[in-house]
């Protein structure tokens, strides 16, 4: 299995130019057969203490899901991405990692367990409470 790391330092505000930066980089990369691309953390917004919720923070987040099952799609590539979710209402973000398939099908989240403290985010995110294994091809991957 081929493995892609994306390097990516958001610059925040705006979710839809991150995500059309990270689909910029990957253009660059030719597909392989069995691979498997790997976003970082909260690639699409980053985070700071205090980001404010919007309403249209909240709509872009929403696209987050559809832009990596479309790169899933496009390069037949499992993908493993971190996202801000916003999903559970005003106000209850989560901090996840979400797996999908090269069909672009979701097979499961991961919500980070420890929340980093020293940058505020245990005040953001009320961390998650279990990992679990996917099979990813003949692999299988636990994110923790």
């Amino acid at each position: 299995m081929r493995i892609l790391l994306v390097q990516h330092d958001p610059r925040g505000g705006d979710p839809a130019v991150e995500r059309e930066r990270l689909a910029r980089r990957l253009r660059e990369v030719p597909p392989q057969p069995s691979e498997l691309i790997l976003f970082p953390e909260l690639a699409s917004t980053g985070f700071k203490r205090g980001m404010a919720e919007t309403p249209a923070l909240r709509l872009c987040l929403s696209d987050d899901r559809a832009f990596y099952a479309g790169l899933a799609r496009e390069r037949s590539a499992w993908v493993l991405a971190g996202i801000l979710d916003a999903s559970s209402g005003p106000g209850r973000w989560r901090n996840l990692a979400v797996l999908f398939d090269p069909r672009g099908v979701e097979i499961g989240t991961y919500e980070k367990i420890h929340p980093f403290s020293y940058s505020g985010e245990h005040e953001a995110f009320p961390g998650g409470e279990r990992s679990e294994v996917w099979p990813v091809g003949p692999w299988r991957l636990q994110p923790a």
